[in-house]
Formats: C-alpha cells, sequence, structure tokens
C-alpha cells in the first residue's frame, strides 16, 4: 500500500480515525489497461477523468497493468493513484510482458491492512490466474473491508471462484463490499452462488460490456448484509463514458440509514397468518395509525374452501391463477391481488421515505412475482422498481428481498399533513388451489423481529423559534471574559458556554486588554488576509469562536439558522466562516464564507443569516451533541479587534440559533401515579435511572423497559414495588447496551391496568473523551471505561497505516488502566481501542 497526494491527502492521514462519510460511493471498473476502443495504446488521463469526474469514495479496477511493456512500464495503479489523489493497493494475478497483470483498488480512506487471494480453477481447464483483493478501511470509525475480483471467463472457473468468494466473505466479520468484473450476468448460477453471502441491487441491472455497444451485465457491486445495518443503497448507476475503456463503470452510493419509522412483526402477539387487517406494531411519533391490509383479489381461503394459516405470518391465497410472466403483473393489479398499507403523518409534521424491507414465505404453488407500486391521489399508482422474481418455495421462515429504495422519488419526499400515500405489494404467479402466499415469518417468542419495514425521516415543521441566545446587555459583559454561558436554552438543550479557540486571544502584544463591551471580543494571535484562501490560517491556528448544543434526553430537535451580529476595527477579522462537527473533531462547512470590507459600525452589524434545515445530520436530532465553531479571519495580529456584539438592550441577542425542540414525552401516555420526574444518567457502571412521585394510588409495582437503538423491542430489566406514597426511586442499570439505551417505566395497578411513562434515553457509546492517553517512561498508558466485563482489542499504527501493535486485552466493568510499550521511531501514531467492536481512536506523537 502507497499514497501519492498532496498536503489535503497528508492531513486526512492524521486524521483516519474520525473521516465521516455521509455517503459512501462505491465504482467499480475495467479499465482495459487504460486502452480505449479507438486505440492500441493506454490513455491513463482518460480513465483518471472519468474516476475524477464521479468522485467516488472507493475504486475496484480491473485488468491493471505494472511496469508492463503494453503500459509502457507504467506503473498504472500508482498512477491512477496520483491523478486521483487517492491511496491504493495492486495485487498481481500473473506475470506479464516483463511486468505484473492483475487488479488493484483507489481509496480515498487511508488503508489499514490490505489481503490478496489467489482464486481456484478448475484442473484440466484452460483458464487465467485471477485473484481476490481486499483492503480493510475505516469509515466513520467503522472497520469496513473493500473487495476487488475479476473472475475467469470460463463457466466452469466462474463457479468455483465464486463459491471461493463466499467463503472468504463468510470469515469476514463487519460490513464487507466486494466489486468487479465478475463475468457473471446477475440470473446466472455464480450470481445464485454469491448471493448466500451478498446482496446485488437489482436484477435487471444495466448493461456494462462493451462499452460502445453494452450487451452483459457483467460488472457488479454487491455487498453483505452487515453493510445495510447502517446504510442503504440509495442510487446504483451505469456511467455512460464508452470512450476510456471497453467497459462502462458502475458505481453504487450507499447512504446513511434511515431508521424504520413503521414496522410489523407478527410473533407478538402470533398472528394466525389469516387476521383480515394489522395495525402496525411500531410507529414513530408524528405518524398516523397505518394498517396492513389485502387487496379483494387475495382471499384466505383455498378453493376447497379450506382456511389458510400461518403462524407469525399475514397469508394469502390468490382467486386468479397466473404465471410467472412479467406480463402476468397485469392481472395482479387488474384483480387487486396486492397486500397494502397506508402511510399519513400528523399535522405539524413532514416525512420523507428513503426504503422498503421486507421478508416473503411462499410454499410451492405461491406466488413468484412481487411487485411494489406507490399512489399519492389514491388512484394513480406508479411502478417504484422493477420485480423481483422467485424461481421456487422459500425456507419455511421465509427470505428477505432485496431492499427497495424510495430515495430517487420526488413525490416521497417532504411528504406533509393532508397526503395520504398508498402503498401496495401485487403478487402474482400462482395457483388457487394450494398456494400460499405471505409476508413472513416473525421468530418466535421475540418482538424484535419485524417483517415489513418502511424507512425514512420524520420532521417537525413547526415554525422554528429561538432555542439557544447569548445576550450581552444585561448584565453587561466586558467582552474579555474567558467564556459565557448561553442567556438563554430552550427546556429541551442544556445550557451551552460560548469560548474561542487557542487561536484568539483577549490580549495585545503590548499587554492592553481586548475587550468591546456588551460583546465577546478578540484579538488574533497571527496575521492573515480577508483573501478566502487564508481560511486555512484560521483552521490551522484555530482561530475560531464556539459553542456546543446539546439536546437532552426525552427530546427532539431540529436546528434551521443561525443569526449573529459582529463588530470589527479596521484591523478586525473580515472573513467569517461558520463549520460544524458531529464528534468534536472533524469540521464541515455549513455556508461560504461572508467577508466584510470596512470596519463596522460601533453597535456592529446583523450578519447573512446561516440556514441549517438542508443539512440532514442536524435534523431529528435525539441526545445528541453539535459543535459549532465560527472561523475568522483577514485580521491583524497587533491592533485588530473581532467581536460577537453588540448586544444594545435586553431582548437584542447578539447570537442566536433558531429551530424546533419537541418533548417526546408529550407524546406519550402518562402514568397514574404522578410522576414529578424520570431521568437517566450515564455513569461508571452503566446507568443510573432516577424517578420520583407526588403521589400514588392503587400502585402495585414499576416494571422498569429498555428498548436499543431500534425503539421497537423491550426489555424487561427488573419490577420495583411501589409504595403508595410520594416516593423517590433509584434503579442501576450495570447491563446497558453499547450506544443509545431507551427507557421507560410500566406502571402496573393492583387491577392490573397498565399506562407507560415517557421514554428517556441516555448514550453508553464509547467516545473519544472516554479514551486518555499518556506518554510516560517509554510507556503509552490508556485510562478508559468499560461498562462491563469483557475483551478489548489495542492496535497501534504508524502515520503510513501500518499495524506496529495489536494485543488482545481482558476488562474489568468500570475504570480500566494499561500501557503498552512506546515505539522507539519518534513521530504521529494512531491508537485505536476497540471493544465489542465499537471503535474510538486517538493521535498520538511519540517526541
Amino acid at each position: 500500500m502507497k499514497s501519492f497526494g498532496h498536503l489535503l491527502a497528508f492531513m486526512l492521514l492524521l486524521s483516519w480515525q474520525v473521516v465521516e462519510a455521509a455517503d459512501i460511493k462505491v465504482m467499480t471498473y475495467n479499465i482495459h489497461a487504460g486502452v480505449p476502443p479507438s486505440s492500441t495504446s493506454p490513455n491513463l488521463l482518460g480513465i483518471a477523468a472519468v474516476i475524477n469526474a464521479a468522485s467516488p469514495d472507493l475504486v475496484a479496477l480491473q485488468e491493471v497493468d505494472k511496469n508492463t511493456t503494453r503500459s509502457g512500464g507504467v506503473d498504472q495503479a500508482a498512477y491512477l493513484a496520483t491523478a486521483t489523489g487517492m491511496n491504493y493497493y495492486f495485487a498481481k494475478a500473473l506475470n506479464f510482458q516483463g511486468g505484473e497483470y492483475g487488479i488493484a483498488i483507489l481509496s480515498k480512506y487511508p488503508i489499514i491492512e490490505t489481503f490478496r487471494y489467489e482464486l481456484p480453477m478448475v484442473d484440466g481447464v484452460s483458464g487465467e490466474r485471477r485473484v481476490l483483493a481486499i483492503v480493510k478501511v475505516l469509515i466513520n470509525g467503522q472497520t469496513t473491508w473493500f473487495g476487488n475480483t475479476h473472475f475467469d471467463i470460463v463457466e466452469v472457473h466462474k463457479q468455483v471462484q465464486a463459491a471461493k468468494a463466499v467463503e472468504i466473505a463468510q470469515g469476514i466479520t463487519g460490513p464487507f463490499i466486494l466489486a468487479g468484473d465478475f463475468n457473471v450476468r446477475p440470473t446466472t448460477q455464480p450470481m445464485v452462488t454469491l448471493r448466500e453471502a451478498f446482496n446485488l441491487p437489482c436484477i435487471n441491472c444495466q448493461y456494462t460490456a462493451s462499452s460502445t455497444n453494452p450487451t452483459h451485465a457483467i460488472d457488479h457491486v454487491i455487498y453483505n448484509d452487515q453493510v445495510l445495518q447502517n446504510r442503504f443503497v440509495s442510487k446504483y448507476e451505469v456511467i455512460n463514458q464508452p470512450t476510456a475503456s471497453d467497459h462502462l463503470p458502475v458505481m453504487a452510493t450507499f447512504s446513511d440509514r434511515s431508521p424504520e419509522v413503521l414496522s410489523w412483526q407478527f410473533a407478538t402477539p402470533s398472528t394466525n397468518g389469516r387476521e383480515a387487517s394489522i395495525d402496525a406494531t411500531f410507529k414513530e411519533v408524528g405518524l398516523n395509525t397505518s394498517t396492513l391490509v389485502r387487496g379483494n383479489g387475495l382471499r384466505t381461503q383455498n378453493d376447497g374452501g379450506a382456511n389458510m394459516g400461518l403462524a407469525n405470518g399475514f397469508v394469502s391465497g390468490t382467486g386468479i391463477p397466473s404465471s410467472t410472466a412479467l406480463a402476468d403483473t397485469a392481472i395482479a393489479v387488474a384483480n387487486d391481488m396486492y397486500f397494502g398499507f397506508d402511510v399519513s403523518v400528523k399535522e405539524g409534521y413532514e416525512l420523507t421515505l428513503n426504503h422498503i424491507k421486507y421478508k416473503v414465505r411462499i410454499s410451492g404453488g405461491g406466488a413468484k412475482t412481487w411487485y411494489w407500486k406507490y399512489s399519492v391521489d389514491g388512484t394513480a399508482f406508479h411502478k417504484i422498481a422493477e420485480p423481483e422474481i422467485l424461481t421456487a418455495a422459500t425456507v419455511d421462515a421465509g427470505v428477505w428481498q432485496p431492499e427497495v429504495s424510495l430515495a430517487n422519488i420526488n413525490a416521497l419526499k417532504n411528504i406533509a399533513h393532508g397526503t395520504t400515500v398508498k402503498f401496495r405489494l401485487y403478487v402474482s404467479g400462482s395457483n388457487t388451489t394450494s398456494g400460499t402466499t405471505a409476508l413472513g415469518r416473525s421468530a418466535t417468542g421475540t418482538s424484535d423481529d419485524p417483517i415489513l419495514m418502511l424507512g425514512g425521516t420524520i420532521e417537525n415543521v413547526a415554525t422554528p423559534t429561538k432555542i439557544l441566545s447569548w445576550n450581552f446587555f444585561s448584565p453587561a459583559t466586558a467582552g474579555n471574559e474567558t467564556s459565557l454561558t448561553s442567556s438563554f436554552a430552550n427546556a429541551g438543550l442544556n445550557t451551552a458556554t460560548l469560548s474561542r479557540g487557542a487561536g484568539l486571544r483577549t490580549v495585545t502584544n503590548a499587554g492592553a486588554d481586548i475587550a468591546i463591551d456588551r460583546g465577546f471580543s478578540a484579538g488574533a494571535t497571527v496575521s492573515s488576509s480577508a483573501n478566502l484562501a487564508d481560511t486555512t490560517i484560521a483552521k490551522t491556528n484555530n482561530m475560531y469562536f464556539a459553542f456546543n448544543l446539546n439536546v437532552k434526553s426525552g427530546y427532539r430537535a431540529w436546528l434551521r439558522k443561525i443569526a449573529y451580529k459582529v463588530r470589527i476595527s479596521a484591523g478586525g477579522s473580515k472573513t467569517w466562516y461558520w463549520t460544524y462537527s458531529l464528534n468534536g473533531t472533524t469540521f464541515h462547512k455549513i455556508t461560504d464564507p461572508v467577508t466584510l470590507t470596512a470596519a463596522t459600525a460601533g453597535e456592529g452589524v446583523l450578519m447573512p443569516e446561516v440556514s441549517l434545515k438542508d443539512i440532514q445530520v442536524l435534523q431529528n436530532l435525539e441526545s445528541k451533541t453539535i459543535h459549532f465553531r465560527l472561523y475568522v479571519s483577514g485580521s491583524n495580529a497587533s491592533t485588530g479587534t473581532t467581536a460577537i456584539a453588540r448586544s444594545s438592550n435586553a431582548t437584542d441577542d447578539a447570537l442566536q440559533i433558531f429551530g424546533v425542540v419537541e418533548d417526546l414525552g408529550t407524546n406519550l401516555d402518562v402514568l397514574p401515579v404522578t410522576l414529578l420526574d424520570f431521568k437517566a444518567q450515564r455513569q461508571n457502571e452503566g446507568v443510573k435511572l432516577n424517578w420520583e412521585t407526588a403521589s400514588e394510588v392503587n400502585n402495585d409495582y414499576f416494571e422498569i423497559l429498555r428498548y436499543t437503538d431500534n425503539k421497537k423491542s423491550a426489555v424487561a430489566l427488573t419490577t420495583i414495588k411501589g409504595r403508595n406514597q410520594a416516593a423517590n426511586y433509584t434503579y442501576h442499570d450495570k447491563s446497558a447496551d453499547f450506544g443509545n439505551n431507551y427507557y421507560q417505566l410500566k406502571q402496573v395497578d393492583f387491577n392490573g391496568d397498565v399506562t407507560l411513562s415517557k421514554v428517556v434515553s441516555v448514550n453508553n457509546q464509547l467516545s473519544k473523551n472516554d479514551l486518555k492517553v499518556y506518554i510516560k517512561e517509554n510507556q503509552i498508558r490508556l485510562e478508559f471505561l468499560s461498562p462491563l466485563s469483557t475483551t478489548a482489542n489495542v492496535a497501534l499504527f504508524n502515520i503510513s497505516g501500518q499495524k506496529q501493535l495489536n494485543q488482545n486485552i481482558n476488562l474489568l466493568e468500570g475504570v480500566n488502566s494499561i500501557s503498552i510499550a512506546q515505539p522507539s521511531v519518534k513521530g504521529i501514531y494512531i491508537i485505536s481501542l476497540t471493544i465489542q467492536g465499537k471503535n474510538t481512536a486517538q493521535k498520538i506523537n511519540i517526541p
């Protein structure tokens, strides 16, 4: 693995442990040794242009030469890495023309480890040696595996190579994406084999070869189920660039998975399968009740009048026989042979949908063709995707179908109150006698196995109001305070502190105070110009104002805009530049810098409002902290004063954040007892719950329920006897899961009546602040918290991403302290701690 690039690539390498990615774009491209269809000589600039135009994050390249006669002695992988500013790994398949021939991987993420596997061939059958290459990278702190391969053209070789790829995949823990020229069409046996371990996002895939007249779909991006835990394929496309190679590139975009907003599970309580309808067993706050039904063309009795049934499912037969021919979907549509449900939002909310997941179970005579449509007017139904066709009966537990993307359907974005979207899943290809067709099955005895799920995001669209602000008038500030607490915070937010970065100061070179009364002022430690390029100086030297916005447990927030005033002298900062971060380390631009041309009036000027409403990660926030920085540049380091200022009166806020904050408890039932408070707080040994009652009547006991991130199924932790008088209660959950934990009180009366409290949440995620690293006496010392006794992995990497140490350790519940030997070579290192698959890392400098 080597890296070519400029300072930017170096800086990315320094911060690999916190690389954030909203979307991950993956390309596969057979480059034909860089030889375009119209020539016999390589033109790698054309290949690089195609890659750069698409801007992928990971690229699988096939038919790559290294120092061959054909390539003119060029190391093509290294060349393309330099031309695209990416890291690379080349895996040789065979020796060729005085050099090597094989496959390569390009990655915007630093490559931590590389692996090369030779693929098998059938004895006695001629063919060309092929390999599979894998790199290990970190994306958003999660280990991700990316592979590349190029199967042989001979059918029997392709089959054994597909089987080997499945074997390799089954030995990998975590998200694994495999891309390449498989020389395999979507419905052939090698792809059937690959789908034992991977998902293919299309059946009727677009053709990729040859590029000038494509007739075959043989280049693919496939991925295992672990990828789908956090992401979904929002776009899968063949890029129409036919002149650079004899194959067209394919690109898959993996977007952050929106949570499920609606789902059905059939196990608790267990269904018999022939219920007339079933309400959604989970719906997000802001949605109306949704009911799963059958169209008139589906029935729960066969031709002989016998009842159909399927425990933990939702089953049907058809009244009209049909075939798996795609033309017969018209029979299904004409005769209302569908499963269906509606979705709509309550007043004050807006919904954007992006995927459907579903599992089907059919008998030998059941429906083989499944076909999704939607309608926003209740009359005209539109195709969502091509039909999925099964070839035989499924296993008894059912089979998950390819995820259905809704992300590119504009009509399913920003669905407002008053609009009802109807979904129908048409089925055809069944008989009318014994065939059973079902959504199912949910696993017995659990409520955490939903069979039908609708994913998306729901937004509170109430008029935004001020949710956090600073007013410097009353009491009047001097301006040179070290930090200032917010003068107003919404009940759902914690108070915030306004501070300065290390590159701003409150004293001049001569020792005089830099103070703008009724403001928050600073001078720069480094001179810079108003040139936009000098924002780099501001970022490098930490010349910023900063605050954190923290959403309390039990609340949800949507951030809409920032309003602020500034006051500068002639030598003060002219360029102002807002950024945000989800982790406090990697900061992203919110909008383009705003540049002033001269000193402002004495009371300051109101700057253009900064919109936040289109930044998806700043919406629908629960128990989250958002870090904001306002970088400033274009000032001198002597007389220039720069300030967020001034507040002219008690209502003139100099810095305001507007948004919508929702109390989740107001959408749930309250306890019959008078509950004063219910809190969850993370502690060294888990999560501590406290609640207080003002009065209790007929209260038998409380049951404590804990949900994890999906919020669909609860674990009963314990029961605590009621006291039937005002009382304080405490419970310590030492088994809290990593990540978000949601708690709810189930209060049970003596007569058996049950009511539920609001849900409170606490984040038990291992974070950067939990890992403290010290260097002392030639030892690297780590101190951190573990919520339970378990094992962990400690790894140390040098600046090139090469692993220097890999050690498994046993942890005790609570505080842990370990020491490892300090490397003998000075420089920058990355130390990584992984506990139960959750990773945190820090950069350290060995002096």
